[in-house]
């Protein structure tokens, strides 16, 4: 399953049931698992674990060395790890991390559209899609499920909630909630992404609980203390993963555009 004109590094670990395709090149201690399909021209390199059933399109680069110019390829070992099932379009690029032991992770079931980037360090979370030419900075998280849409820049270490909608040509450089819809530059939240919810499965009793959370988060003149308070007092999943969020922002939450848009 291995096209004569592959080069592969002798520490590589591929599975026999893997697919490597023409002109492909692999460099170092990469491990490809089984039902992989890797086509023409891809180029992989360092570190890299790439987890069963993932298809790779031509000219995709994944596991070169970060774009930090505090690396030093003789002193840090860093890698990427990808989970199962993903499928990478044409000319996708993703970095190994930047730091000793520092971890670039792909979930699984992840969809990266063509000429998309994920930076060093980034987390991308289970059921992601990310159309042509996002990219993600050093660090970033984009959570569970969530769709980032074409020519997309996210800043380093924003965070973007599972389920959230981020709109076409937005600038992301503040963290954005789960379940919300971003646009504009910067981005700022629009509503809710009750499509996106629905799609999921979400009942139609925890959407009303979410936007209840929502209303708290996004229509409230209290201190953002109280609206935590507030948020925590819910007491059910959905709430928890909301005050987990805001706990852990680094980058302050988004704003809101306007309180009369629909939700």
């Amino acid at each position: 399953m291995i096209h004569p004109t592959a080069i592969i590094d002798p520490q590589a670990e591929i599975d026999t049931d893997a697919e490597i395709g023409p002109y492909v090149v692999i460099e170092g201690p990469v491990r490809i698992a089984r039902s992989c399909r890797v086509m023409a021209h891809v180029w992989l390199a360092g570190d890299t674990h790439i987890g069963e059933g993932c298809v790779l399109h031509p000219s995709c680069a994944l596991g070169g060395a970060p774009q930090d110019i505090s690396y030093d390829p003789n002193k840090i070992r860093s890698a990427l790890v990808i989970g199962s099932g993903c499928e990478f379009r044409e000319c996708v690029t993703i970095h190994r991390g930047a730091k000793d032991n520092g971890v670039t992770r792909i979930g699984s079931g992840v969809y990266l559209m063509a000429a998309s980037h994920v930076g060093h360090d980034a987390h991308v979370h289970d059921g992601v899609i990310m159309a042509n030419s996002a990219c993600l900075g050093g660090y970033a998280v984009v959570g569970h499920k969530a769709f980032v849409s074409g020519n997309v820049s996210v800043h380093q270490h924003a965070h973007i909630g599972a389920y959230a909608m981020v709109g076409a040509s937005t600038f992301v450089s503040q963290d954005i909630p789960p379940w919300c819809i971003v646009q504009g530059v910067p981005g700022r939240v629009a509503g809710l992404n009750t499509v996106g919810l629905r799609r999921n499965g979400f009942s139609a009793e925890r959407m009303r609980n979410i936007k209840m959370l929502f209303r708290a988060l996004y229509q409230s003149d209290i201190p953002f203390a109280a609206v935590k308070e507030r948020i925590a007092a819910m007491d059910n999943d959905d709430a928890r993963m909301l005050l987990e969020f805001l706990h852990s922002s680094q980058r302050g939450i988004a704003a809101r555009v306007s309180r009369h848009v629909s939700e």
